[in-house]
């Protein structure tokens, strides 16, 4: 496996109708790689003008789907593109993912230090919330730079594209949500490592996030759509239907979660009652195995 170095990797950004400072990420990005593929999920035709735009720089390669067809395909197109272009390695980001100027050079530092490298599946980013001061996860200890993990977020992972082919692609059918967590299990369950850096390399949003005091302490609120909701609930009992038995504590946390969610749902949020039944419809689809878009489900 070749290391990853600034030549041979090139950026895939998921883009739906991102705001005026994705043109300051782009550059950013573009700073730390060779080239950027962007996948577009059906903006606004505003957007479009200004993806068009941001086109016209060196190194910059653009892939518009005129509807949103999800995070699973968009990746998967922007992977394969970068294939062709002839790369080693894709970083991948959300279009709001701010990483660090050093971010690409940190993990592939971490790359050159793993003692396994050559099955090394995903190098994952540790991350700030956009509306936090402090990292997503915090660890004992400096070294080593990085931590085994379950599965990493697939925004600021560093993947090597001959790994990838042996894993598979992103798994279409669940649209938006887990998909990260299903490609992670499957590279584990292939025998691959999934690791992550232990310092943060970027900014990354996570839902609006709302905080409300209930019950003599802070409570935190998501405030998902409801239609991001039926994903979220649905694809969670795909996955644990999959991996139950080589993920279990995974199944655990997750399945708590969903109740502890309706739960937040009824006593804080907006739009509940629509977005209850929505979770509750895709659990239930789960259960029957269903998958695919909701709009393409009956």
């Amino acid at each position: 496996m070749s290391p990853p170095r600034p030549e041979t990797i090139c950026a895939v950004i998921v883009t739906r109708d991102p705001d005026d400072a994705l043109i300051d990420r782009v550059v950013s990005i573009l700073r730390q790689v060779a080239a950027i593929v962007i996948v577009d999920n059906g903006s606004a035709p505003a957007t479009v003008r200004m993806l068009e735009g941001i086109r016209s720089r060196p190194g910059i390669h653009l892939i518009l789907n005129g509807e949103n067809d999800g995070i699973a395909t968009a990746l998967n197109q922007g992977v394969g593109r970068a294939g062709e272009l002839g790369f080693d390695w894709v970083v991948l980001f959300d279009h709001d993912s701010e990483p660090d100027d050093d971010m690409v050079v940190s993990l592939a530092a971490i790359f050159d230090r793993f003692p396994d490298r050559e099955n090394l599946a995903i190098i994952g980013s540790n991350y700030y919330r956009l509306d936090r001061e402090h990292p997503e996860f915090t660890f004992p200890g400096p070294e080593p730079p990085w931590v085994e993990r379950r599965s990493v977020i697939t925004s600021g992972s560093l993947i090597p594209l001959d790994r990838h082919t042996e894993v598979g692609p992103f798994r279409d059918a669940l649209f938006i949500d887990h998909v990260d967590d299903e490609y992670s299990f499957r590279a584990r369950r292939l025998g691959f490592h999934v690791i992550m850096s232990r310092a943060p390399l970027m900014r990354h949003a996570i839902g609006v996030r709302n905080e409300h005091r209930a019950f003599f302490r802070t409570i935190e609120t998501s405030n998902h759509s409801p239609e991001r909701r039926y994903y979220m609930g649905r694809n969670v009992v795909l996955v644990a239907r999959e991996y139950l038995t080589s993920e279990p504590g995974w199944v655990v946390v997750k399945g708590w979660k969903i109740v502890k969610s309706v739960i937040l749902i009824m006593l804080f949020e907006r739009d509940r009652m629509a977005k209850v039944r929505n979770l509750l419809r895709g659990v239930w689809h789960g259960l029957r195995g269903r998958e695919g878009r909701l709009g393409d489900l009956t």
